[in-house]
């Protein structure tokens, strides 16, 4: 019965996480039609932590192929939909694992080399000061879960800002017009991540409860 609990346990939280997937979305990336800043953001880093890598990875590949049946013209993009996600998703999951340390230091300075080294964001290199915040959390000893939510949307946010700006034409000044937005939508984010990490716990703990009684049913 505990297996079955455990398993059921498993199945919610991925149906879940994914039925608030397809119905929210948070906020639409200036320029392009096809992509957003979506509840997928929130869910999946949660989701990470109860789901092996490899089965995140499967998850995404099927998001992936649902998302080319969706939008077929999006071509390479729509391959790369949802890389951003699952790369935020696996950070928030390898900071709870020490050994996983030097990628998390390495990873936002990769972004930001990569950032700057267009023609667009070395005039608007300020914006990839943003990816500064995972690099430094990946340094400080910490416990708290709120830092690694935002060194995780963070993470998100520079991959997804490589890939837009290496494929979407824009000026400088749009990217330096978002630090305003991107500092207060990241915060929320975060906020978001901490918030549902707690909300999971509590059903957790509810599952454990159930579990309990129905072992001394």
């Amino acid at each position: 019965m505990n297996s079955v609990l455990r398993s059921s346990y498993k199945t919610i939280i991925i149906s879940a996480s994914y039925s608030f997937v397809k119905v929210l979305t948070l906020s639409k990336i200036i320029g392009y039609r096809l992509s957003f800043f979506s509840m997928s953001q929130l869910v999946t880093p949660i989701l990470a932590l109860h789901i092996t890598s490899t089965e995140l990875i499967g998850l995404t590949t099927l998001r992936t192929l649902f998302h080319l049946l969706m939008y077929p013209a999006s071509g390479i993009l729509g391959v790369l939909y949802h890389l951003p996600t699952l790369v935020g998703a696996l950070y928030f999951k390898a900071s709870f694992d020490d050994t996983s340390k030097i990628a998390r230091i390495v990873a936002p300075l990769v972004c930001m080399a990569l950032f700057v080294s267009t023609s667009v964001g070395s005039q608007a290199w300020a914006y990839s000061f943003f990816w500064l915040t995972p690099f430094l959390i990946s340094l400080i000893p910490h416990r708290s879960l709120f830092l690694s939510s935002l060194a995780s949307t963070f993470m998100a946010h520079a991959v997804g800002s490589v890939l837009f700006i290496v494929s979407t034409p824009m000026i400088p000044a749009f990217w330096l017009g978002l630090i305003p937005l991107v500092a207060f939508e990241r915060s929320m984010f975060a906020a978001g991540i901490t918030a549902l990490y707690y909300a999971m716990k509590v059903i957790q703990q509810l599952f454990r409860i159930l579990s309990v009684r129905f072992a001394h049913a």
